[in-house]
């Protein structure tokens, strides 16, 4: 197939088409990233939509500071580094009476932690517990639970792929729940106690006021993700502290942040381009760069339809008949009586099949 077959019209309509769905088809794509709230999976949080969190996807810093800020920010296993303002939104947030559930395991919560003067560090090393636990030790049992209002009805949190807090002895935080003292740290990841390896008891849950309102650091972000949620007392605790405001009298407004959370697959990476470009579109919010991609490729499909369609046909000559085309033997040798007519006729049919051939090539 030539390629200004390609260009032509119903091709080209066929093209944008098929990219139109393409970009609708990956928009739509299956989430499987941990914590993020379009993920309906085991490792999901789309079960916290039920509880009456809302999203943050964009404008964090704005949210924060708004005129209607979040009664709990939720932030589950954070993987983007805390920049200067996220820090200062998050400040103030607390500062007025805000309370920041900080649930992280081996991500980038200890950033957020550090621009806080908050003395507590998670301590990034996984935990496991060889008796109290649930399925297998990485699933450990927590029942060492410290009477307060964010644990009021809380008897039993069952921890996933957790690690521990790192709290200084001499600091105003409080610790909520601790493991057991059959608990360690499993530092070479093997799935046994070594040598050398530390032994619980461990805190896992703790609490820090600040100005008016409160810090909760908690080392297990996967007990919030649908796969555990409502297991054990985990769904219990997160009700208890978003129930902690309403006890003060407060209207409590509950968000998860999302900003925070790096796709971790190329599939989610392309879900979201996707997504924001048709977002986009929609809400006639278009960057430049976008609005440039569709004029340039616009114009290279413009371009290659005028540059490659089917010239125009050249009025085709009439063929005159064979007789006329070549000549009369009869009339030639009316004016040339002395010329051979069997010669003559000779050269009239080779001419007659010369100019077939040409004919033929030609079409």
């Amino acid at each position: 197939m030539k390629f200004r077959n390609l260009t032509s019209g119903p091709v080209l309509i066929a093209i944008l088409l098929a990219i139109v769905f393409s970009i609708i088809w990956v928009a739509n794509l299956p989430i499987n990233d941990p914590y993020v709230a379009a993920n309906i999976g085991f490792n999901g949080t789309s079960k916290l939509a039920g509880k009456g969190f809302q999203v943050i996807s964009n404008n964090f810093d704005q949210i924060l500071s708004s005129s209607n800020p979040p009664t709990v920010l939720l932030i589950l296993g954070p993987t983007k580094q805390f920049d200067a303002a996220d820090a200062q939104a998050i400040r103030n947030f607390v500062m007025a009476g805000g309370v920041l559930l900080l649930a992280d395991n081996f991500g980038s919560g200890n950033t957020l932690l550090q621009q806080l003067n908050c003395p507590i560090r998670f301590d990034g090393r996984p935990l496991l517990d060889t008796l109290f636990y649930t399925k297998e030790p990485t699933y450990p049992n927590i029942v060492n639970i410290s009477n307060s209002s964010f644990t009021i009805n809380v008897s039993n949190i069952l921890l996933d792929d957790a690690s521990v807090l790192d709290i200084p002895s001499n600091s105003n935080v409080t610790v909520l729940a601790s493991s057991s003292q059959f608990s360690f740290l499993d530092t070479n990841h093997d799935g046994q106690q070594n040598s050398g390896e530390p032994s619980g008891p461990f805190p896992v849950l703790a609490d820090m006021k600040i100005g008016n309102g409160f810090l909760i650091a908690f080392s297990s972000p996967a007990s919030f993700a649908n796969d555990i949620l409502n297991t054990e007392d985990n769904n219990v605790l997160l009700s208890d502290i978003v129930n902690a405001e309403s006890r003060l009298g407060k209207n409590t407004l509950l968000f998860l942040d999302q900003t925070h959370l790096n796709p971790s697959s190329t599939t989610s990476q392309a879900r979201t381009v996707a997504q924001d470009f048709l977002n986009a579109i929609v809400d006639g919010q278009m960057l430049l760069t976008e609005k440039l991609v569709l004029v340039v490729s616009t114009l290279i499909i413009v371009g290659n339809r005028f540059m490659f369609q089917r010239p125009a046909t050249k009025p085709r000559k009439t063929e005159p008949s064979s007789a006329e085309t070549i000549f009369d033997v009869q009339t030639v040798l009316r004016k040339h009586p002395d010329w051979d007519a069997e010669k003559l006729g000779y050269v009239a049919r080779e001419l007659e099949s010369s100019m077939k051939w040409r004919k033929f090539n030609e079409d």
